[in-house]
């Protein structure tokens, strides 16, 4: 067997659980790889600022219906309106984060 993270053989003591990972190293490494793309995987919108004046471009992974409401409604001028366009998916820190990010941006 090799190692997860960098292949290495590994050499296993008969009646003893196979190993994994050949020291602490790699299997800290490895998760912490696991974890980064479950994130990426995971995360579905992306903000980033416009460049222009157009307000943020919305990027969203599978989903473009934030990108059809935000260029419908227009650009939100009270906070009540922007926290309608702060995306159903984000809760809790995440959602303070874009309402604050794009509060800033607008300058509401």
């Amino acid at each position: 067997m090799k190692c997860l993270n960098c292949k290495s053989p590994l050499k296993n003591l008969p009646g003893k659980r196979a190993k994994k990972f050949c020291n602490s190293t790699c299997r800290s490494h490895h998760w912490q790889k696991q974890a980064r793309i479950k994130k990426e995987e995971t995360e579905e919108v992306a903000i980033e600022g416009s460049k222009t004046n157009d307000g943020p471009s919305i990027v969203v992974s599978k989903d473009n219906s934030i990108v059809a409401e935000m260029q419908k409604a227009g650009i939100p001028k009270t906070l009540k309106e922007l926290k309608e366009f702060c995306p159903k998916e984000l809760s809790g820190l995440a959602r303070s984060s874009w309402i604050a990010t794009n509060r800033k941006f607008y300058n509401i």
